[in-house]
């Protein structure tokens, strides 16, 4: 069933036969036509600029986009390190993920893992040199598909509005949700 499809029986629009969202249908859990194909438009633009810029990154670089956000993360921190789970929240990943990160980025000689200066418990994942180079070497071609994949799609009251609603999006979502 397409993305668009689904979307349209959530808000109503078409029979509710199809098993999966039928129930939900019935219990009145839906959108309207217009939260529907916002949701939809949001979701797919979402996937095509995330995809667009996996593809490129995977073919034009020897980073990963998550690498790259990482990497940048660590080289704007003070001492250039950061506690796994300070990454994990900058990323909005889960901690798993992120020491899975760091750990194939160390191997790599991208970053190190080291104790933390004031807490024996704890380590940290400093940026070394080489991991410094390539996110220096990197940067150009991740703006270059930043600009090329979504900024140079919208004009500049467009980019306003976007800025607005992420925004307002972002203090909401932070504030618990409401």
């Amino acid at each position: 069933m397409s993305e668009l499809r689904m979307w349209c029986l959530l808000a109503g629009k078409e029979g509710s036969g199809h098993q999966t969202w039928g129930a939900e249908l019935e219990r009145g859990h839906r959108l309207t036509e217009k939260q529907a194909s916002a949701w939809a438009a949001y979701l797919t633009a979402a996937r095509l600029v995330e995809g667009a810029m996996a593809h490129w990154f995977r073919v034009g670089t020897a980073l990963s986009v998550g690498d790259y956000h990482l990497l940048r993360e660590l080289s704007v921190a003070e001492g250039k390190s950061l506690r796994m789970g300070e990454i994990a929240h900058l990323l909005l990943a889960p901690k798993s993920r992120v020491s899975y990160q760091v750990d194939q980025l160390v191997k790599r000689g991208l970053v190190r893992r080291e104790p933390h200066p004031d807490d024996a418990r704890g380590l940290v994942a400093v940026l070394t040199e080489d991991g410094e180079r390539l996110l220096a070497d990197t940067t150009p071609d991740y703006v270059e598909c930043v600009r090329r994949h979504f900024f140079d799609l919208l004009d500049d009251d467009q980019l306003e509005d976007l800025e607005r609603i992420c925004a307002r999006l972002v203090d909401r979502l932070r504030a618990g949700g409401r």
